[in-house]
């Protein structure tokens, strides 16, 4: 366990997707004029989760490991945006 938690390329990922979980609570609010809690468990649409994770797993380890390895390119080929 304490090499997960040590692990700033996870962690960031994490942290990038439950940011877009839970932004996706104000751009429903602001687009359907209302509260809708369930919108932090959706996927898909504005701030997609994925989206988010993938981006920062990729600039992390572009920025820990450079962008030569073999790490990189399988972060970067992950990356699809919609």
């Amino acid at each position: 366990m304490a090499a997960i938690s040590a692990n700033l390329t996870l962690i960031s990922a994490f942290l990038a997707s439950v940011v877009a979980q839970f932004l996706k609570l104000f751009t429903s609010r602001y687009k359907d004029r209302r509260w809708d809690s369930k919108r932090i468990l959706d996927s898909g649409e504005k701030l997609s989760s994925h989206w988010a994770t993938v981006t920062s797993l990729t600039v992390a380890v572009g920025l820990d490991q450079g962008t030569e390895g073999h790490a990189f390119a399988l972060a970067q080929i992950t990356y699809h945006p919609n």
